[in-house]
């Protein structure tokens, strides 16, 4: 059995391809594609880079579209030992050059028309007519796969190597957990140009010999007609949000989905009832970052509400405060070590070794809390804790008690200006569909859940929060459109 402590990507995924070759490995659009053909596929492609001159170690930015022949380029990419970079394909020129500026790949490969300034791209389908032969696989391992950028909601834009063991390490685990196997079908329904969509649900299920249905984007009709037909389906709060509000969103309709997963943003408890309650469905919340990859997860046939789970397999949890490491029921700062951890910034020699503590160890900046069970609950950020009149106010613990008040759907809190207490409790709450909010009784509610410094000052009533592609919600336009709300008011 392959090591995936020192795996290719390609070697967990050739596995599957010798054991099944005649499984299918992809549907999109009602035309199915085996192991064999989809690990063809891959092997043209690895020698249309070849024959572009891309070898181990280069870089590879590909803004394309969602499709299996897509997904093969990122792992044709990565079988010949270089780096792959994924580029949102909804961006324009600006924010597209800005990445590759800072990226410096060897090849730029497209699947849309390019301007002036983009013309060295090649288009995706110009390497499906290479002459070469594949080159060979080369070692996986601590070499980097692919460098992913993260969120430059706070700044410019940080790409972040990750290695092959990162991702094989990961999701061999991921498969352990959530018993993911070749009698699986899973429905895709995320962009393949985060990790979440282009890795997890991709290598999750190709790891194990399952199938993956393909959706070119999120369309709730599809989605709502597929499912009866899937075993597992992998989203983000967001999309989980969409399909309750969906009338044919039934127990009949997800009788047969075994394993329905959230990430990517915060899970509300509200969310996850309200679904039980329709469906019967258990939403199973799971834990990561860029920079420290997969952290924890719930298991499977055991998740437990408003909780990111227990450490996956190979991942060790501390919770950190001055005092020491935190008692059960504490928070502290979560550090972890594992072989998921990133390989540090590219191009950011100032960022070296952040995150990186002198015993090794890797800080988060994230705070959470065990209960008695070893249940991990995140409480919120380090860079999004609020200091109110000296006091630390965590979001996340704040969010979960708006979300659990009536009439709330969603809520986010953050800290603004205040000339008493420095800063001041905020938060932007919206209501459930077709409701209204009282912001009077969720305040009076907000006094038998919380302690005072903790409770909002102001709540600003809203129909969405702004969000990124991913259902994260971008806090600084909230910060930036709130700012002077305590000047205004007068404290």
């Amino acid at each position: 059995m392959t090591d995936p402590l020192e795996a290719n990507i390609w070697d967990l995924l050739s596995d599957q391809v010798s054991a099944m070759p005649d499984r299918t490995a992809i549907t999109f659009e009602g035309q199915s594609m085996t192991y064999a053909a989809f690990g063809r596929l891959i092997e043209t492609l690895s020698a249309g880079l070849a024959e572009a001159d891309v070898a181990a170690g280069d870089k590879v930015a590909a803004k394309v579209g969602k499709t299996p022949e897509g997904l093969a380029l990122a792992l044709a990419t990565v079988r010949i030992g270089a780096i792959y970079v994924p580029l949102n394909p909804t961006f324009g020129d600006y924010e597209t050059q800005i990445l590759l500026t800072d990226a410096k790949p060897r090849l730029f490969v497209s699947d849309q028309p390019v301007s002036d300034g983009h013309s060295a791209a090649m288009p995706l389908a110009d390497l499906q007519d290479a002459t070469f032969t594949p080159p060979p696989v080369t070692s996986g391992g601590m070499q980097p796969c692919s460098m992913l950028y993260t969120s430059g909601t706070t700044g410019t834009p940080k790409g972040a190597l990750i290695s092959h063991r990162n991702m094989c390490a990961t999701f061999t685990a991921f498969n352990q957990m959530w018993g993911i196997s070749a009698a699986d079908r899973l429905l895709h329904v995320l962009p393949t140009y985060h990790a979440h969509g282009l890795f997890m649900a991709t290598l999750c299920p190709l790891f194990a010999g399952a199938e993956i249905i393909l959706l070119p984007k999120f369309d709730i009709e599809r989605v709502i007609a597929l499912l009866p037909e899937v075993t597992v389906l992998m989203a983000v709060p967001t999309i989980h949000s969409r399909l309750l509000q969906h009338e044919s969103f039934t127990r009949e309709n997800c009788r047969n989905l075994r394993l329905v997963t959230s990430g990517s943003a915060p899970l509300s408890p509200e969310l996850f009832t309200q679904i039980s309650a329709k469906t019967g469905i258990t939403l199973t919340d799971r834990y990561g970052s860029t920079e420290a990859g997969m952290i924890a997860a719930n298991p499977a046939g055991h998740v437990r509400r408003g909780s990111v789970g227990k450490p996956l397999p190979g991942v060790e949890i501390r919770l950190s405060t001055p005092a020491g490491d935190a008692s059960t029921g504490t928070p502290g700062r979560i550090q972890v070590r594992s072989p998921h951890v990133f390989l540090g910034y590219w191009n950011r020699p100032e960022l070296d070794g952040n995150g990186i503590l002198p015993d090794g160890w890797f800080d988060t900046g994230d705070i959470g809390q065990f209960d008695e069970d070893g249940y991990l609950f995140i409480v919120g950020r380090d860079k999004d804790m609020i200091i109110s009149g000296g006091f630390n106010v965590y979001p996340r613990e704040i969010e979960i008690a708006l979300e659990n008040c009536t009439g709330v759907a969603e809520a986010a809190v953050f800290g603004l200006p205040h000339p008493d207490f420095g800063e001041g409790v905020a938060a932007a709450i919206c209501p459930e569909k077709g409701g209204q909010i009282a912001t009077e009784g969720v305040m009076k509610e907000l006094e038998k859940l919380l302690a005072s410094y903790k409770r909002p000052k102001v709540l600003f009533l809203r129909d969405v929060l702004p969000k990124n592609d991913l259902g994260k919600v971008l806090k600084p336009a909230l910060v930036q459109e709130y700012q002077q709300a305590f000047v205004r008011r007068g404290g």
